[in-house]
């Protein structure tokens, strides 16, 4: 089996240096390891192991940097070997992949792929969520934190909670239309944002479509609610949460901004179309 392993140093606050080492006692020989100094760099060389048709690409960081490499390996039969690494490791803890080498070596021993879905939010690909409001804010303000891993986000989300302006959406799903004002509005291939924060828990990376989860503007007294709705997966049972399901979502709104794609922002326009794109990404399943 080819493999090749790429590991981003920064992703999660956890020192690396050893990484490498660590993986080449439980990796085969050849195993080619690359260590990314950008997300360019990350998507070039996941670039490379597609051309290259390596069987395996590992990837040791988080949501985003299997953002990056996942984005280079759609629709190839190189698979995605998930070692997380990151703040969140939301696609990761939904798919159960372990830190441990030893856990890696006896996924790859046994070889198993499954063909999981991809989004879309205008041309940018997400694996996991992407969307607008409160978190595409929050993780605008995370990208400039220098404290990064669990502890940046809750230090970021408390700081900006109480000065957040929430937007009014006009969503399309099909037939129906509908104004939505929202403090998030978040759409989901995948269930959770990371740590076991569930946004959407019925969602599945393999049933061809995506949801939408809408929380309207809240204060301090519905926060609570809202915090053990997310962490019980119970969110869609609070009054202030509206959820959709639909292969495709075109959202309007007030302002161009922020969008959230898997715990990264990129800045887009006012007009947003999100889509899924079915069994478009090959990945090792955890052991």
């Amino acid at each position: 089996m080819k493999i090749a392993v790429l590991i981003n140093p920064l992703s999660g606050g956890i020192n690396k240096k050893s990484l490498p080492d660590r993986l080449k006692k439980v990796m085969p020989a050849q195993t080619l390891i690359h260590t990314s100094q950008s997300a360019e760099d990350t998507r070039s060389f996941a670039a490379y192991c597609r051309n290259e048709q390596f069987d395996v690409l590992v990837v040791a960081g988080g949501d985003g940097t299997l953002n990056d490499a996942g984005t280079a390996l759609c629709g190839s039969q190189t698979a995605l070997a998930i070692y997380p690494q990151g703040s969140g490791n939301g696609l990761a803890r939904l798919l159960g992949a372990k830190s441990q080498p030893e856990a890696l070596a006896q996924s790859l021993q046994q070889a198993k792929a499954a063909w999981i879905d991809t989004g879309k939010v205008n041309e940018r690909t997400f694996l996991n969520v992407a969307g607008v409001g409160f978190d595409a804010h929050i993780a605008e303000r995370f990208a400039s934190n220098a404290v990064r891993g669990f502890a940046g986000y809750v230090s970021e989300t408390l700081s900006a909670f109480g000065q957040y302006k929430p937007e009014t959406y006009r969503v399309r799903a099909g037939e129906h239309t509908q104004d939505i004002e929202a403090f998030l509005l978040t759409i989901c291939n995948g269930s959770q944002y990371g740590n076991n924060a569930w946004i959407s828990p019925q969602s599945s990376v393999t049933d061809g479509v995506l949801e939408l989860t809408a929380i309207a503007p809240i204060g301090w007294r519905q926060a609570p609610g809202l915090i053990y709705g997310l962490f019980s997966k119970r969110i869609g049972q609070h009054k202030t949460v509206t959820q959709l399901s639909s292969s495709i979502f075109e959202i309007s709104r007030e302002h161009e901004g922020p969008v959230n794609i898997d715990g990264e922002f990129e800045r887009m326009g006012r007009e947003l179309r999100f889509e899924v794109i079915p069994s478009s990404l090959r990945v090792l399943m955890p052991a």
